[in-house]
């Protein structure tokens, strides 16, 4: 009589792969997601920063014949044109902050920065915080006299 041998996986060997592939992915999927958190992060910082310098660039060649300035808000910066800002202007550009929020310390309590039309220099100096709220993170922002922002 012939004998039969079984051939195949048991159940306890199918287990023990499926529990390692479930613990790598985990893994990688926590990975992927503290990345796109980083990202988000640092897309904000990027975001906050442009708005200061291009409202200096714009203000010191004197785009539109008038000074440029960034209105700080919690969530969002709002790009302006002009010596003041104004909420309902046509011509603001807001710009949304995701994953993080915004404190700052300017000279006078100011919530703006206006940059003086040809010089660039600014109305208020101080520093601005850039604070990660799913990423853990904080990014402080200097504008000093000269209208430069490290």
């Amino acid at each position: 009589m012939k004998k039969i041998t079984e051939r195949g996986f048991t159940i306890v060997e199918l287990l023990v792969v499926l529990v390692v592939v479930g613990t790598i992915s985990l893994f990688i999927i926590s990975g992927f997601r503290n990345y796109a958190l980083r990202e988000q992060y640092d897309m904000s910082v990027g975001a906050v920063k442009s708005a200061l310098i291009d409202s200096r660039v714009k203000a010191r060649s004197a785009e539109l014949d008038q000074a440029h300035g960034v209105k700080l808000l919690s969530t969002s910066v709002v790009m302006f044109q002009g010596s003041t800002y104004s909420a309902g202007a046509a011509t603001n550009k807001t710009i949304p902050i995701t994953g993080a929020t915004i404190s700052y310390s300017l000279t006078g309590g100011a919530s703006t920065v206006v940059f003086d039309k040809l010089t660039g220099l600014p109305n208020a100096t101080g520093t601005i915080t850039i604070v990660g709220t799913s990423y853990v993170a904080t990014t402080t922002l200097q504008v000093n006299a000269s209208g430069v922002i490290q």
